[in-house]
């Protein structure tokens, strides 16, 4: 039996993790692409670092796991 590899993982292990710098939040995504996306999370909404990137992809599953960051990113904003 093949055992399945979940690429993201590997591109980028810490995807969707934060990090608190100066009260400010901070994560990484990967796009549909594989492309990876520096965000700052704000209490109400994601901003993305698309300096190095002449486009982002992101799918339905993406932007609702986006969604669901900035809700859990409010709690370090209250």
């Amino acid at each position: 039996m093949k055992k399945e590899i979940n690429i993201e993982k590997v591109l980028l292990a810490n995807q969707y993790k934060f990090e608190v710098i100066d009260g400010v939040v901070y994560t990484e995504i990967l796009d549909i692409e594989l492309d990876p996306i520096k965000c700052v999370l704000q209490e109400y909404y994601i901003e993305l670092n698309t300096e190095n990137l002449a486009y982002v992809q992101l799918d339905i599953d993406k932007l609702k796991t986006m969604i669901k960051l900035i809700k859990q990113a409010k709690s370090y904003y209250i």
